[in-house]
């Protein structure tokens, strides 16, 4: 039995995203839902379906690095946590939901 690590603990129907360095990570996931860039065959071209496969993926995957971008511009994710530990899930989501709020409204902006 391989070790799973933390993808054991993801929600029943998670899966996980990964650049090409986690090639695998599709068998470990304990559901098969992990999916990453397939990487060229050595010493041959990469065959056309396996490009599409990765434009596809990397215009969903730049959606979240965006988004994980966007929450670290704040302090409160960037400096030690100083307060109480009760507060910091708290304050954690609260980021995460302005950072969403913001997207939402520029979306209807447009």
């Amino acid at each position: 039995m391989k070790d799973t690590g933390v993808l054991n603990e993801l929600p029943e129907g998670v899966g996980a995203w990964g650049d090409s360095a986690y090639q695998g990570m599709r068998d470990l996931h304990p559901q098969g839902l992990g999916a990453h860039p397939r990487k060229k065959p050595p010493g041959k071209p990469c065959p056309p379906e396996d490009k599409a496969y990765n434009t596809a993926l990397s215009r969903d995957r730049i959606i979240v690095e965006h988004r994980i971008g966007h929450i670290r511009h704040f302090q409160a994710t960037q400096q030690m946590y100083r307060q109480d530990l009760d507060y910091h899930t708290p304050t954690i989501i609260s980021v995460v939901g302005i950072v969403n709020r913001h997207r939402e409204w520029r979306a209807a902006m447009s």
